[in-house]
């Protein structure tokens, strides 16, 4: 994964229900490197439908990717030095969510759909700043997926995709699969083991 960040292909956010199940999609954007034309080991090609330029417009389009989990990814992006604008939004992205996480800014909640699980946060004042600033800083290429909805069409909010990135980072810790509904004991678990981790 470092090497096609280091030969230019983009990055975006892939949400899942519950949180854990979030990916990170690496693909070639026109212009970037193959890179190595071996498949990363265990992983394969994924089509995901994304939103990008199209004359002075823009519109939906199909590319093959690799979806990688997000602690895989996150490891990867820390150490890498991504050429394109994605690739260093997300790598700035995931350096917050470490922070989040030695910070022990975590609790147990439910998801819409009824699983416990973990959600970054509550956040400081400075900490908001921190996401909004980020967000602002999104290049369109960084949360190209589509909003559901009659055309014209969206792109995803930038402030929402890393919220649910943040969320997705704190599930998939040396805690994730722990249950989320033990209240502050869960808690402070999860910031030992996170601050222990990152020691």
């Amino acid at each position: 994964m470092r090497e096609l960040l280091g030969a230019g292909w983009a990055v975006v956010f892939l949400p899942g229900e519950p949180a854990r199940l979030g990916r990170l999609l690496l693909w070639k954007p026109t212009g970037a490197s193959a890179g190595d034309s071996t498949a990363p080991t265990g992983l394969e090609t994924e089509a995901v439908e994304l939103v990008l330029p199209h004359g002075r417009s823009v519109r939906r389009r199909r590319v093959e990717g690799y979806a990688l989990p997000v602690a895989a990814a996150v490891s990867a992006l820390v150490g890498a030095e991504p050429t394109h604008p994605s690739g260093a939004a997300w790598q700035a992205a995931a350096r917050f969510a470490l922070q989040l996480l030695a910070d022990g800014r975590l609790h147990p909640a439910l998801t819409p759909a009824g699983y416990d699980t973990w959600q970054a946060g509550p956040l400081t004042v400075a900490q908001r700043q921190t996401l909004d600033a980020l967000a602002a800083a999104f290049p369109p290429h960084a949360h190209c997926l589509p909003e559901p909805g009659p055309a014209p069409v969206r792109l995803a909010e930038p402030v929402t995709l890393v919220r649910q990135f943040c969320d997705a980072v704190v599930n998939s810790g040396p805690y994730a699969g722990r249950p989320a509904r033990h209240g502050s004991a869960a808690v402070r678990l999860a910031r030992g083991s996170c601050r222990a981790r990152l020691a």
